[in-house]
């Protein structure tokens, strides 16, 4: 995720964007820069890349079905209902609900 954000590698490798427009990407991901998930996905959709719910699938739904981890990354019925709630426009989460609880608020 931080490729995207940074608008391509830093050693001259292909950039994740030019990954995602060929459909090699699967999933988008960082270790080190928490907010760079959520920014690339909304890079790929403010670019036109890819519509949001594809683009949330990268940083959601891929990763959570790779890890096994079936009753996560999704909105569906029996679902554990964690929920990010962000602002338009904004990177930064007012809410976080896990298993249906808050577990983080500034509302």
């Amino acid at each position: 995720a931080p490729n995207v954000v940074r608008g391509g590698s830093h050693n001259g490798a292909i950039g994740a964007e030019d990954a995602v427009r060929r459909g090699w990407c699967s999933i988008l991901a960082s270790d080190y820069y928490y907010p760079a998930p959520i920014q690339a996905a909304y890079g790929l959709i403010e670019r036109d890349v890819l519509p949001i719910d594809r683009a949330w699938d990268l940083i959601s739904g891929a990763p959570a079905r790779a890890a096994g981890l079936k009753d996560r990354g999704q909105l569906a019925t029996g679902a554990r209902a964690d929920i990010v709630v962000i602002p338009q426009g904004s990177v930064h989460p007012v809410l976080t609900l896990v298993a249906g609880k808050v577990a983080y608020s500034r509302l």
